[in-house]
């Protein structure tokens, strides 16, 4: 079970109503986001969650999370919203390239003008539609697991208060996305079905139908993760040709 915790507001005398105000509805959109991550289970319905809260709370251009393999760091998923229906596909490869300069300097990336940010070459942005761009890591078990980020079509449309609370968006989010991820990968098939039936079948276990084809792939998600199986059944069922499997690939 993931706790929540609620994220600081810091009050002051100089806080104005207005202010306070809004403050409580960014905390509310975080804590429904998390509601939301807590009652989901499909990981791309969890990521399309996370990316709209950013378009919301941020009110940005676009909104993208990458999610990628830490030991890799390849990319394996990627979901971008817009806020309209704004054709730039001449930047589609602007997040990859931003969240790569995150990867490699380990630190947040904040550009009030990306167009003249001398940390990246002159036409970085091919359309220069993109202005304001602001991109921080996904932390999971203390390794970066994916990238969230943002775009503005304006310059000056991020600052440092906006940095801290995608950070604190990242945190809350972080937990539920890597862990569904996780088990997503778990249960992946990770070979072909000839391939399943051939690495198997030397072991005992001979069948084609889609159940057994079902039941190879959970026995190569047990044999993927650090994790007790119990194995159910009546005698004569193949409990323990599925246990020697297990045991035998893991």
């Amino acid at each position: 079970m993931t706790c929540i915790q609620k994220p600081d507001i810091e009050l002051d005398n100089r806080d104005t109503p207005g202010t306070l105000r809004a403050q409580l509805q960014q905390q509310e959109i975080l804590l429904d986001m998390a509601f939301l991550l807590g009652q989901q289970q499909d990981f791309p319905e969890m990521l399309r969650i996370v990316t709209g809260k950013m378009l919301g709370l941020f009110r940005a251009d676009v909104a993208a999370l990458l999610m990628i393999n830490p030991l890799t760091q390849e990319t394996v998923k990627t979901i971008v919203r817009e806020s309209t229906g704004d054709d730039h596909s001449a930047d589609a490869a602007l997040p990859e390239k931003i969240a790569g300069w995150v990867g490699k300097h380990q630190q947040p990336f904040l550009s009030r003008d990306i167009t003249c940010d001398r940390r990246f070459r002159k036409n970085f942005c091919k359309t220069g539609a993109v202005r304001s761009v602001l991109c921080v890591a996904l932390i999971c078990d203390g390794m970066a697991t994916g990238y969230l980020l943002l775009l503005k079509y304006q310059s000056n449309g991020f600052d440092e208060n906006d940095r801290e609370r995608l950070a604190q968006l990242g945190a809350i989010a972080a937990p539920y996305v890597s862990n569904a991820q996780r088990v997503r990968r778990y249960f992946m098939p990770s070979a072909s079905r000839p391939a399943l039936l051939a690495k198997y079948r030397g072991l005992g276990l001979i069948g084609k139908s889609r159940r057994f084809i079902e039941l190879l792939n959970a026995v190569e998600a047990a044999t993927r993760c650090d994790v007790r199986v119990l194995l159910e059944g009546e005698s004569g069922t193949g409990k323990e040709l599925v246990a020697r499997a297990i045991h035998h690939f893991s």
